[in-house]
């Protein structure tokens, strides 16, 4: 288990042993079986952006559809076109997509791509490669992106190193854990690495999200972001729509405790946080009245 896996992990032990599993999650709250709403500025790192459950997207309707045809194994589909059609409408200038189910995965198929064959040995992981991929977030400004790359928030891999070039990764705005990642290829003399096994079902969906965002994109901005700069700034410097945490890493974890006990929930490990489109002043109340000694 990584340092992140374990801390996501005590985490949820903590939202758990203090208001019960969550039964219910709409937009940017998760509802607990105590009754309790509590507002989501993790957003499962980005792919809860558009909201939880049918809310900000029509993804999970398309799911259901694709389901109901029983279209959920890993033969070929016509999805797979149309997932690289709208993959590279959203991040133009690259020339593939693939799909991959986590990062280990990803820093795999980058390392292929990147040695220009497909011999690499699978014992490529993010346990012992030095490269790393460039993450790609919506709604974030170019300073910033060179910002959070230079301490390391913003590459998928956690060993310094060079980072691979042709490459753009991105968590799918699909609030599905089993979603994945999506990585972007430039073509040039290297062979594209091919996507995990996927059921046509969750592709269309992905499909779908991607969409979603496309039209989201456009209609939020900085009156979105910056409502609750003054409740939030001791903590984080925002970038456009990203919290960076400047709590001091000795006492993230705690921090992160003192924020489930305001009803709020923001990344298990120190990575950006996003302001959730949808909340108001006073899902901040609890921490603007005890503030994190």
């Amino acid at each position: 288990m990584t340092e992140r896996e374990a801390a996501v992990r005590r985490c949820n032990d903590a939202l758990k042993k203090r208001f019960g599993e969550v039964v219910r999650a709409r937009g940017p709250y998760l509802y607990t079986k105590k009754g309790v709403r509590i507002t989501d500025l993790y957003l499962d790192e980005g792919r809860a952006v558009l909201g939880r459950g049918c809310s900000g997207s029509h993804a999970f309707r398309v799911l259901k559809n694709t389901l109901e045809r029983g279209e959920t194994g890993s033969f070929p589909s016509a999805y797979e076109t149309r997932f690289q059609k709208a993959v590279l409408s959203l991040i133009p200038g690259y020339d593939y997509a693939a799909r991959f189910s986590g990062e280990d995965s990803l820093l795999r198929a980058a390392a292929f791509y990147q040695s220009g064959c497909m011999d690499v040995p699978v014992a490529v992981s993010r346990a012992n490669s030095a490269l790393r991929v460039k993450l790609w977030r919506p709604w974030q400004t170019e300073t910033a992106d060179a910002e959070m790359l230079e301490n390391g928030t913003a590459a998928v891999g956690t060993t310094p190193g060079s980072i691979a070039e042709g490459v753009l990764a991105f968590y799918p705005p699909l609030a599905l854990q089993e979603a994945g990642l999506i990585a972007v290829f430039k073509a040039g003399n290297k062979p594209f690495p091919p996507s995990d096994p996927c059921s046509g079902a969750l592709l269309n969906a992905l499909t779908r999200s991607i969409y979603d965002l496309q039209r989201e994109i456009p209609k939020r901005g900085e009156k979105d972001w910056g409502r609750f700069d003054t409740v939030l700034s001791p903590y984080f410097e925002r970038r456009g729509a990203y919290l960076i945490p400047v709590i001091k890493a000795e006492q993230y974890e705690a921090f992160v405790l003192h924020c489930l006990d305001c009803r709020l929930l923001i990344p298990p490990f120190p990575a950006p946080a996003l302001v959730p489109v949808g909340v108001n002043e006073g899902d901040f109340s609890r921490l603007k009245q005890t503030p994190f000694q």
